[in-house]
């Protein structure tokens, strides 16, 4: 690129991308895989993400509900207390 009024974004990050859990969660996970590499995930759960334990369970879950072979990358997020 030589143009200084471009830039290329070859793989977008959702910077926002609430998630719950179950069907829910692979719903919309299955729209944000087609055009996102990633997201910063907002989990709406009951009882709410607070500790880091929780955070890396709720990843796993969430990689697990993923299509096979995706990349997508689910950065997590704490609910601050």
């Amino acid at each position: 690129m030589d143009r200084l009024d471009q830039f290329l974004i070859p793989v977008p990050i959702d910077w926002h991308l609430h998630l719950r859990d179950g069907k829910a969660m692979q719903d919309v996970l299955r729209a944000s895989v087609g055009d996102f590499g990633g997201a910063m995930v907002m989990p709406n759960l009951v009882p709410p993400v607070t500790s880091v334990e929780k955070a890396m369970k709720y990843q796993k879950e969430i990689l697990e509900a993923l299509p096979p072979l995706s990349t997508f990358t689910p950065y997590m997020t704490l609910y601050l207390t």
